[in-house]
């Protein structure tokens, strides 16, 4: 058994350090894919700021949060202008508002719940190393199936996380 113990739990730890590389590199993809759109709703946010009732001050904030890339404070920005505005605002700029609130959010949860999978893989590598470092003792007091039942359970958690934000990502 405590071949099956140093066999599970290896594997486990080199398998969740893969899985976990590959998640990353899909997610740095995404969150750079949601930047641009971001980018783009803030542009057109900007573009139409003026006819959407915004003052000269604010035309020129929402410019500078543009550029920099503060799209959450563009968008509360947005919001006022657009509560101070007329009667009408552009439906150009509503729709970028709309777009921006969207991918702003989409960008705040993805990287939330990439933390989560990354905290719960680190863990369960964790413990898969301090475990293969006593195994000789979880064998000898015949703890082993409770280990790779918990092992295996941390493994299936991590890949079911990893499954959530590929399906979150779409």
């Amino acid at each position: 058994m405590e071949n099956a113990l140093f066999y599970t739990l290896s594997t486990i730890s080199q398998t969740l350090a893969g899985a976990i590389a590959l998640l990353g590199a899909f997610v740095l993809y995404r969150l750079q894919i949601l930047k641009v759109d971001e980018g783009n709703s803030a542009a057109a946010i900007y573009t139409h700021a003026q006819a959407a009732g915004a003052t000269q001050d604010q035309v020129n904030r929402i410019r500078e949060l543009q550029l920099t890339g503060r799209y959450s404070q563009l968008l509360q920005l947005s919001r006022q202008v657009k509560q101070n505005a007329p009667a009408q605002t552009p439906l150009e700029f509503t729709k970028s508002q709309s777009e921006l609130d969207k991918l702003v959010r989409q960008r705040k949860g993805l990287r939330r719940f990439f933390l989560v999978s990354l905290i719960l893989t680190v863990t369960v590598i964790a413990a898969s190393v301090i475990a293969l470092a006593i195994t000789p003792y979880i064998a000898w007091e015949g703890y082993s199936t409770t280990v790779l039942v918990i092992g295996v359970i941390g493994l299936l958690a991590c890949l079911g996380s990893y499954l959530l934000l590929l399906c979150r990502q779409v």
